[in-house]
């Protein structure tokens, strides 16, 4: 994949009985399908190539995952630098592709007037690339990179590892991901193949494309027309089938991994597969995943042996899928625990199965889909439909069948039981990835008896008609009440945010105490239309909201009690949940890691004020010396007098918002994480020099500016990284640049020369920077402040940061006061670090007079 993708698919889910997209079919073979959003301000187009990993030739490995990076290195009617990458960024939108097993995804979302010029770029990378042999030759070294860092990624290993069990021949047990020995570009072989899988899998008849905006049908309609007809036309080839999956080589494995906490994974191999099985997969990890009181996940989390489960598809094509329910094992799960979460699993399947058709379970999940679907984003639901056939009237039917023929599946037989943690295993096993890997007897449970209930109706999904409360006339301290964009015809979203302040820092270990605890509503409100986020910012706290307003109180009324008297499981849970922090960290990248954790420089470490480990009495005295504030946007008069009942019950006592601006501490500070790895990480943010709204601006402006030749610098050029990003953005509440890599070859301190060397040789280009470059920055910047400004939740963390900071928002005439000569004037401050610069890597800090923090 090219950059880091924002945007997460969306979880499959029962249409609407309307909205669903028109389908047609172009001239040239292509399928379309055409979604109207009419209150969308953002747009989106989805195409996906019937052809992926497993599709490419058995002599060159990799090489569909590397034509995906070459598409974007140029093409006949755009070069690299006007391309899809640079174009949807310099708008604030969001790009990326992926390769799997037998498809490759391409995809942006942008304001709905870029919709037509990002088309233009889609289509024409895809069917007129360049394959530029030295291009190809850079492109190598950044997919030798990925897959270096993929060799290192658990979910990778584990998925190898059981490609290792399936029945002799099945591509699954085969090495796909290319590297440097694979990809031989010097070779003439290499570039007729290359030429060849394009030709025969890039052509309207492998593709189908998925436009979603809030243009007229007939609009996207020409749109597709106009763009797509680029492509050649050609019929679609058939799919050659997989063999067979079964019967599995082994029934359990145990495999070492570098980092991160245990996992036990219960990975089915599933065959003959109806058509309705991504729906019934949905359908029963649902209820598999809930949080309900003697379900399977909180009998696991109360015995002390996970703290969390996921569904996982491994893999899916035709029929044939490789599903994996993965638990995440505690500290102290033995052996012995993991067979009996692989009996308890067995028998709530059981359970699951001799429910009356799932009536009441059916019509909840229904209720769930809708506000899922109702609140997605244009691209979440261009990759929905890009993964559903045309829907014929009979889908409740058709999952109602395949549910109960994937439940039918879900046996031993078809299992294979994988345990991966940082044990070590001697057996090597080389697999293009080196695989710590060997077979082991599958362990024996002991039998014990269980006591399953599924949940009931989710209260949050249809709350009561709000009794009308009187507004406070005055003012209440510590709340500040907005209105919201308004958008005719469209259900209004909300915001509300709360921070908690402490004259000390509470014991460590509460807070995670807190956020075990808050689970439970937290998944309730998010089925309901209502994100939650429980966040520790330095030493307070934040609680926020985003979606419906109807769900806010009787939410807020839980979310206030849970607070105040966790329930008594969620004291050892958290306090384990704790513990483990770093150990659960070691599973993300190295780079975001340490992106996460440039909050901690922002403020001097603070000596625990509370001496006692995490007790009630503990966190009873945090709460009484507690203050707040905080933010409701958009919330109707209707339903605010309610609201600001439920805001006087929090623990705490509110506090108006600051007046004076936080002032940036200058230098040069580094916090060295202590994870070294065998790769480098480097994560540099640059403040804000002044809390001025020109000052703002400009810099907003300089990071637009600098994104695009940072990545095109140091990811395609100097190949010294695949993890690559530079861009404004707010951390804790301060906002700044920030610059970020990982690599598998460079050191840290050689990073670091890079930046610099790339900022410095940015000085010849801000020279040479007219007034028409600068106003095509401003149209750019002005166009993503208005869309914005019409989304609550955006607005409401530009109101909530301002709020935060004491800092003026920005105007329309801040963004016309801005000259080229006070941009460069703004571009020497920042190569002075003149607001202060937070670095953080695996190493010492690079050279130069650096305050470094010491972590454990």
């Amino acid at each position: 994949m090219l950059t880091h993708d924002r945007t997460q698919p969306l979880a499959q889910r029962l249409e609407p009985t309307k909205g669903e997209p028109v389908r047609l079919q172009l001239a040239n073979g292509l399928l379309v399908r055409l979604l109207h959003l009419p209150n969308a301000r953002r747009a989106s187009a989805f195409i996906r190539v019937a052809a992926g990993s497993h599709d490419a030739p058995l002599q060159y490995p990799g090489l569909a995952h590397f034509l995906e990076h070459l598409v974007f290195l140029g093409s006949t009617g755009f070069s690299a630098q006007d391309g899809l990458l640079a174009y949807v960024r310099a708008c604030a939108g969001e790009v990326n592709a992926s390769t799997r097993e037998r498809h490759t995804d391409y995809f942006f979302e942008a304001p709905a007037n870029k919709l037509e010029d990002g088309l233009a770029r889609l289509c024409d990378m895809l069917a007129r690339p360049l394959f530029d042999v030295a291009a190809q030759l850079r492109e190598r070294e950044v997919v030798h990179a990925e897959f270096v860092a993929r060799g290192q990624d658990r979910n990778t290993l584990v998925d190898t590892a059981i490609g290792q069990a399936l029945a002799y021949g099945h591509p699954c047990s085969g090495f796909h991901a290319g590297n440097r020995d694979t990809l031989k570009v010097e070779h003439a072989a290499f570039q007729v193949a290359l030429e060849d899988f394009h030709q025969r899998f890039y052509q309207a008849g492998q593709l189908q494309l998925v436009l979603a905006g809030p243009q007229p049908l007939s609009q996207l309609r020409q749109l597709a027309e106009q763009h797509a007809g680029v492509l050649r036309a050609a019929p679609a080839l058939l799919q050659s089938a997989a063999p067979a999956l079964l019967p599995l080589r082994c029934e359990a494995l145990q495999l070492q991994v570098p980092a991160g906490t245990a996992q036990l994974s219960l990975c089915f191999a599933l065959q003959g597969l109806p058509a309705g099985y991504p729906q019934a997969v949905d359908f029963l990890q649902t209820w598999l995943c809930h949080e309900v009181e003697d379900g399977l996940l909180d009998t696991l989390r109360s015995r002390g042996w996970c703290d969390a489960v996921q569904v996982r598809q491994v893999y899916q094509h035709g029929d044939q899928a490789l599903l994996s329910i993965d638990f995440q094992l505690s500290d102290t799960a033995n052996a012995h625990n993991r067979a009996s979460i692989r009996a308890a699993l067995f028998d709530w399947l059981s359970f699951f199965s001799d429910q009356d058709d799932w009536q009441p379970w059916r019509e909840e999940y229904g209720r769930i889909a809708q506000q899922h679907l109702g609140r997605a984003s244009p691209l979440q639901l261009a990759r929905y439909w890009s993964d559903r056939p045309l829907a014929d009237g009979q889908l409740d039917s058709q999952t109602l069948w395949a549910l109960r023929k994937l439940l039918s599946q879900l046996q031993p037989g078809n299992l294979l039981e994988l345990f991966s943690s940082t044990a070590p295993v001697p057996v090597q096993r080389q697999l293009g990835f080196t695989l710590h890997l060997q077979e082991q007897p599958r362990q024996p449970a002991a039998v014990e008896y269980w006591n399953w209930h599924l949940p009931g109706a989710n209260p949050l999904l249809q709350p009561s008609s709000p009794v009308v409360q009187p507004l406070h006339s005055a003012a209440i301290a510590g709340l500040t009440c907005l209105p919201g964009p308004q958008s005719p015809g469209q259900e209004q979203d909300a915001a509300f945010y709360v921070r908690w302040s402490f004259t000390q820092a509470p014991p460590h270990g509460l807070f995670e105490v807190l956020q075990v605890a808050l689970r439970a509503q937290l998944q309730l409100a998010e089925q309901a239309g209502v994100q939650v986020r429980f966040e520790q910012q330095g030493s307070g706290w934040q609680l926020q909201l985003n979606g419906r307003p109807d769900v806010f109180a009787p939410l807020l009324a839980n979310l206030t009690h849970v607070l105040v008297h966790p329930p008594n499981l969620a004291w050892g849970q958290g306090m384990r949940l704790h513990r483990e922090l770093a150990l659960r960290a070691a599973n993300e990248p190295l780079v975001r890691q340490l992106w996460q954790r440039l909050p901690e420089l922002f403020q001097a470490p603070q000596v625990d004020g509370y001496k006692l480990l995490p007790t009630p009495n503990a966190l009873a005295l945090c709460w009484a010396e507690a203050r707040y504030q905080a933010l409701a946007v958009g919330v109707p008069d209707a339903l605010r007098g309610q609201l600001q009942q439920q805001f006087a019950a929090l623990p705490g006592q509110g506090h108006a918002p600051k007046e004076a601006p936080v002032v940036a501490q200058q230098g040069r500070f580094w916090l060295q994480s202590p994870n070294s790895g065998d790769e480098a990480a480097l994560v540099l943010f640059y403040l804000l020099p002044d809390h001025l709204p020109s000052t703002e601006v400009a810099w907003r402006l300089l990071g637009q500016w600098l994104e695009s030749p940072f990545f095109q610098r140091l990811r395609s050029e100097l190949q010294v990284g695949y993890a690559v990003f530079c861009g404004y953005r707010q951390i804790a509440g301060r906002p700044g640049l920030l610059f970020a890599v990982q690599s598998p070859n460079a050191s840290v301190a050689q990073i670091a020369e890079h930046i610099d060397a790339f900022l410095l040789a940015q000085r010849e280009r801000i020279a040479t920077l007219d007034h028409e470059q600068l106003q095509q920055l401003r149209l750019n910047l002005a166009e993503y402040l208005r869309n914005q400004a019409s989304c609550c939740a955006a607005i409401a963390d530009l109101i909530w940061a301002s709020q935060q900071s004491a800092r003026p928002l920005i105007a329309a005439e801040d963004l016309e006061a801005i000259e080229p000569d006070g941009l460069r004037v703004h571009f020497q401050l920042l190569l002075e670090a003149a607001g202060g610069v937070y670095g953080a890597g695996n190493a010492p800090s690079p050279g130069g007079t650096w305050n470094t923090q010491s972590t454990e």
